[in-house]
């Protein structure tokens, strides 16, 4: 019996644009295990392993490479993106101690407001617009109850939904207590403070990761450290990806050499850059993230519990994605595995631009039917940081 070669079954459904070497070490590892005939595998962990896993490779090598030349002494890896990103970095480097560490954009937005208050702004309020969102639920949400006193002196019902006609209003009373709310969170930033000098031990030199996009988590985490909580300890910041935040202050940053990114950003690959915001580039954003879901909840911030001992707070476990989270994950990982096994011996094939890192997900987004059939009974979080209100939860296929 004849067999059809896995490179003729395969080539036509991979990519094209990536660099020489790489493309062929990709297609290689990719095309042997999905079209050999003797596997099958569900759509989220071939989704995973084509896709997704490259990336993955190719970041944590960049990662490692670039705290070697800067002289690194700790890896942070930000939770939840960076527990991929640590999985794949273990299995090749031990000569950097790295950790997963609980930080997240709420978490910032309590700690680092006093040196992002537009963004503080922005997500508490303007984010939230004509969303069905409640001016209580804000509130509460931001752990800044003792501000519905100035709601209600104007006869304003908490119960009323925060809209373009009462944003400002909204604003100007948030603004009016910024002290006051500086001082409410000052309790969850000393101990945030204590955790994160606890991880950080005598590193004086140390990289925070995560996926990128705005990058305000890891500038507040960044401001945190080297201003207040580890005073002499430098930080850099390495993202995946940057895009602009809407103020546009983002683009001055990603210019510093304190921060980089390995995919694309405004002076890295702008191409690419054009590519991902163009059309459909929220979606594209969806999609990209479903690689780095870690399968827990995500972390809110710290508290103090009933027994007054600092607690890590965490938001509702997404239950019903765990499955199919956990199938991506395992193809990126089997991905970065069978990649690592096979070309162990040629370090040159590890060296993974970005722009050949993104190209295989740039021919998976072209078309949004796939995914949207395929991958569309996942549940995202349409706005992020509510506890769970009615409306909030949606299906990828509708988003898509």
């Amino acid at each position: 019996m004849q067999y059809t070669n896995v490179n003729t079954a395969g080539n036509r459904y991979r990519c094209d644009g990536m660099s020489q070497l790489i493309r062929s070490a990709y297609r290689g590892i990719v095309n042997t295990t999905v079209h050999s005939g003797s596997n099958h595998f569900s759509v989220p962990y071939e989704f995973g392993y084509i896709y997704g896993g490259i990336y993955i490779l190719g970041f944590v090598n960049w990662i490692h490479q670039c705290s070697q030349l800067r002289g690194i002494d700790k890896i942070l890896f930000l939770a939840r993106d960076g527990y991929v990103y640590k999985k794949v970095y273990d299995m090749i480097y031990d000569d950097i101690p790295c950790e997963y560490v609980y930080w997240s954009r709420q978490a910032n937005m309590k700690c680092a407001a006093k040196y992002q208050k537009d963004q503080y702004i922005l997500r508490n309020v303007y984010h939230k617009v004509n969303r069905g969102i409640s001016i209580r639920e804000i509130l509460e949400e931001a752990k800044i109850d003792f501000v519905k006193s100035d709601f209600e002196e104007l006869g304003m019902d908490l119960n009323e939904k925060l809209t373009d006609k009462n944003s400002e209003l909204v604003e100007r009373i948030l603004c009016k207590n910024w002290s006051a709310i500086l001082e409410a969170y000052h309790e969850e930033k000393e101990i945030s403070g204590k955790y994160f000098r606890d991880i950080i031990g005598n590193s004086r030199r140390i990289a925070i990761v995560e996926v990128g996009w705005v990058g305000t988590s890891q500038d507040g985490l960044k401001k945190l450290i080297e201003n207040e909580w580890c005073k002499g300890c430098e930080v850099y910041c390495f993202s995946a990806s940057s895009a602009s935040a809407e103020s546009g202050d983002n683009i001055v940053q990603a210019m510093s050499p304190c921060y980089s990114s390995y995919l694309f950003s405004y002076v890295h690959n702008s191409s690419i850059t054009g590519f991902h915001r163009d059309k459909n580039g929220t979606k594209k954003t969806i999609l990209f993230e479903l690689f780095t879901q870690a399968c827990h909840p995500s972390f809110k911030g710290f508290t103090i519990d009933g027994n007054g001992q600092a607690a890590m707070e965490f938001d509702l476990a997404e239950v019903e994605n765990y499955e199919i989270l956990n199938e991506i994950m395992k193809g990126e990982t089997d991905f970065c595995a069978n990649y690592i096994s096979a070309f162990k011996k040629f370090p040159i094939l590890f060296q993974i631009p970005g722009y050949d890192a993104y190209m295989p997900f740039r021919t998976a987004v072209r078309k949004l039917g796939y995914a949207r059939k395929h991958l569309g009974q996942i549940q995202i979080a349409e706005t992020v940081g509510l506890n769970g209100t009615e409306g909030e939860m949606k299906y990828l296929r509708d988003l898509l």
